[in-house]
């Protein structure tokens, strides 16, 4: 590897995030890092980068390691420790290839949703105290961005965190966190394996701080086509939620090739396309766009434009050619703030999915009266 200046300098920003294990008493909870990283922007000893360098900047994270990449170019690898008893939070990582190998850079970082700051020395000056990189300081500023990031699900719609205690708002940060690892393909990035449920290979159950998560990977067939219906169920607990339903509910249709990369995208179905689309028959192909039209409806807070209201009256049951869709519309309490469960929950007929297993596709969350009241303009 070539370390000059600029190489190592790019490859030691690349080698800033986190899901090592922490320094003190208690291991380290992963702050949801899993994933990649794009460069937002970069300033050393003074000297922001220039934008077409920021821009070829990545950074991909596993559990416990990363790969650095300026384009297609692999930078660096490292391990870290993190301190989060510190304020600011403290990182120091060490290289493990290269002229970096062994030695040891002082940081800081701060994780806000999807923005990843950190702030850090080269190996043998001083840890900076302050997210900033003036001139002389020796300091390198980065900020990162969660690649995707805007597409990102959102399990709790709020304006901000809305009146929520420091407790309540750490779980509702857990608890989307593990939301999205899961979503993604991964653990849960907090919760812990459930001791008193035994998992299998289609069901996991995890024990978080006021909430559980159950993850399916249920073997289904949909109009002939194999495949798994993915996803997490979400149970709070009564201090956590008060109302009749307790549950939020994300599951979605992936065929075998597609579950090999599951993502954390707004869809009930993952088919591919072009080549990789499955054999569907024209008719089986028309309803299942009809189906997956109505949920995307459902989720925007709009009516089915396909399935037919199954009553008299509007109460949230339709029925479509194949499937019926019930739009849960339940009002919950979560950290005394007001709000709703809400999002379509589909099943299908016996003659579309006759697996007699977990066949639903669903898209249940959270959202404040105010959000409900922007959501369906009421």
């Amino acid at each position: 590897m070539n370390c000059a200046y600029f190489s190592c300098a790019s490859a030691a920003i690349l080698a800033l995030a986190l899901s090592a294990v922490s320094q003190g008493a208690e291991p380290q909870k992963f702050e949801a890092m899993e994933g990649t990283w794009v460069c937002s922007a970069a300033t050393i000893n003074g000297k922001q980068l220039p934008e077409t360098t920021v821009k070829l900047l990545r950074l991909t994270l596993t559990k416990d390691r990363y790969k650095s990449e300026k384009g297609d170019e692999v930078l660096f690898d490292s391990t870290y420790t993190l301190d989060t008893a510190k304020d600011p939070k403290q990182i120091n990582i060490v290289g493990t290839e290269g002229e970096l190998k062994g030695k040891e850079a002082q940081g800081i970082y701060s994780l806000d949703g999807d923005t990843l700051k950190i702030c850090y020395t080269m190996p043998g000056k001083s840890r900076p105290t302050a997210f900033e990189s003036a001139a002389g300081s020796a300091a390198q500023f980065v900020v990162w961005k969660r690649k995707g990031a805007d597409t990102l699900p959102v399990l709790f719609h709020t304006e901000g965190k809305p009146g929520w205690d420091q407790k309540t708002a750490k779980r509702v940060e857990d608890c989307t966190a593990d939301y999205r690892e899961v979503l993604g393909g991964r653990r849960p990035a907090f919760a812990q394996p459930d001791p008193n449920k035994e998992p299998t290979a289609i069901e996991q159950f995890y024990q978080g701080d006021g909430y559980r998560v159950h993850v399916t990977k249920t073997p289904v067939s949909i109009d002939g086509v194999s495949g798994f219906v993915h996803g997490a169920i979400l149970e709070l607990e009564p201090d956590f939620a008060e109302g009749e339903m307790h549950s939020m509910l994300h599951t979605t249709f992936y065929t075998v090739e597609e579950a090999k990369n599951p993502q954390s995208v707004e869809t009930p179905f993952h088919a591919g396309s072009g080549e990789s689309k499955p054999p569907w028959s024209s008719k089986a192909l028309k309803r299942v766009e009809a189906c997956q039209a109505d949920y995307q409806a459902a989720v925007a807070g709009k009516k089915p434009t396909h399935a037919k209201s199954a009553t008299v009256q509007d109460s949230g049951f339709y029925k479509g050619e194949g499937y019926h869709m019930d739009i849960i519309d339940q009002p919950v309490t979560i950290g005394g703030v007001a709000g709703f469960f809400y999002g379509p929950i589909i099943d299908f007929e016996p003659e579309i999915s006759d697996d007699g297993k977990w066949d639903s596709l669903s898209h249940v969350t959270f959202y404040t009266a105010e959000q409900m009241k922007k959501l369906l303009g009421r």
